[in-house]
């Protein structure tokens, strides 16, 4: 009997040591802009969410579900999956890569009706484009006047384009060109605010959005420009400092900050993406600063204020983003390479095109020989996905070897 006794307390003890690893990943299933559209959050039911290494769970009448894993996934991140009939996933970017330990609030999956998101990204793209033809059609009616009003526009025209300008011609053209860039920059802005789920955000990104929804870039802007940056920003970052001392005793305030401090942030980048579409590229450029500044950690901001900065030929400026970019996804694709392979790649690849206009040629064509074989690595897996980067990466490179 004391054998017997023995082996069923050590059994006991496996099996309580097995239980003790179950890790839980709460979550909640919201339709995308719910709350922004009619005023109320819906949540959804029945919806099936899954991950590797848990067991596949349909969210309840409240939109809740919760995740169990056996143990914790590699790098306390994990890949989770949501279907649900006649809805389709809007942040998919967010699931790829969902933290699971330590997670003070639910996973938020946010979906919306079939069709919507397709429906939104003609609508977006249309006013960005409709924005960027007004704005063009006023500039080349001032052009062709004569008198101040055409000698200050010629003016401005040289600080944007960071170049001497000496005839009407010359600044139609370069007109011509940038109207060109917007209509093809149109679509990459639709998609960013095609994400974007409005019920997140603070009233003032409220207010400014149904301006832009409503072609209104100047009345959006002047509400995004009262707003203390710098100010809330600096007394929020204080109050984090603070609440992380008493950690323990004040998460759930700590959370509370962190949120309305990326609020904060989102609206810094939406007033530099709406100064982009007038033009006016100091002020955007001082609010990607100001972005980073409270955010630096953060590689999308700088992988798209990087971007921003080669646009504007301000390569010496672009280029350390890029490689502070390279840094954080290498170090997250160390424990992630199937999230966060993708990430780098594309970094890499526009920072060979940075490199190959600053006749970095050698250097540029590294660049690009390192995206290439993340590609090809992704394209065996997910040739559908990811053949399309490898031809694109190839032809980049052809044209640099053509150089």
């Amino acid at each position: 009997m004391k054998h017997i006794s023995t082996l069923l307390l050590a059994t006991f003890i496996q099996f309580s040591v097995l239980a003790q690893q179950d890790v839980k990943l709460p979550g909640l299933v919201v339709e995308q802009n719910s709350k922004f559209n009619t005023g109320e959050v819906v949540y959804l039911s029945n919806a099936q969410v899954k991950s590797y290494g848990a067991i596949p769970r349909l969210s309840d009448a409240n939109g809740a579900f919760t995740l169990v894993f056996a143990d914790k996934p590699v790098g306390n991140v994990t890949r989770v999956y949501a279907t649900k009939n006649g809805y389709e996933v809007v942040n998919d970017e967010v699931l790829k890569r969902a933290a699971v330990l330590g997670r003070n609030s639910p996973l938020k999956v946010v979906m919306c009706k079939q069709g919507t998101l397709y429906e939104n990204q003609i609508v977006y793209y249309n006013i960005i484009r409709d924005i960027d033809l007004e704005n063009h059609n006023k500039k080349m009616a001032i052009l062709k006047k004569e008198g101040e009003e055409r000698a200050q526009l010629m003016a401005k025209l040289e600080q944007e384009f960071n170049q001497k300008i000496t005839s009407v011609e010359q600044a139609n053209l370069l007109l011509t060109n940038q109207l060109k860039a917007a209509q093809e920059r149109a679509k990459e802005l639709a998609d960013r605010f095609l994400v974007v789920n409005l019920d997140d955000q603070s009233e003032e990104y409220h207010e400014a959005f149904r301006k832009f929804l409503a072609k209104d870039i100047d009345g959006a802007l002047e509400i995004l420009e009262t707003i203390e940056y710098e100010k809330n920003l600096e007394t929020i970052e204080e109050e984090i400092a603070k609440v992380e001392a008493l950690m323990t005793a004040y998460q759930k305030d700590l959370e509370k900050l962190k949120e309305n401090k990326k609020q904060y942030v989102e609206l810094c980048l939406l007033q530099a993406r709406l100064y982009i579409l007038k033009y006016e590229f100091s002020k955007a450029e001082e609010k990607f600063e100001l972005a980073l500044k409270y955010d630096a950690d953060n590689p999308k901001i700088l992988f798209e204020y990087a971007n921003y900065l080669r646009e504007q030929n301000q390569h010496n400026k672009a280029q350390p983003l890029y490689h502070k970019t390279l840094k954080k996804y290498r170090k997250l694709a160390e424990g992630n390479p199937q999230t966060y392979l993708p990430d780098l790649g594309m970094t890499l690849t526009n920072l060979g095109i940075l490199q190959s206009d600053k006749n970095e040629l050698e250097q540029a064509g590294k660049s690009y020989q390192e995206a290439l074989e993340i590609y090809r690595k992704l394209a065996e897996v997910n040739p559908q996905t990811y053949l399309p980067d490898v031809a694109m990466t190839l032809n980049n490179l052809g044209i640099l070897q053509g150089d």
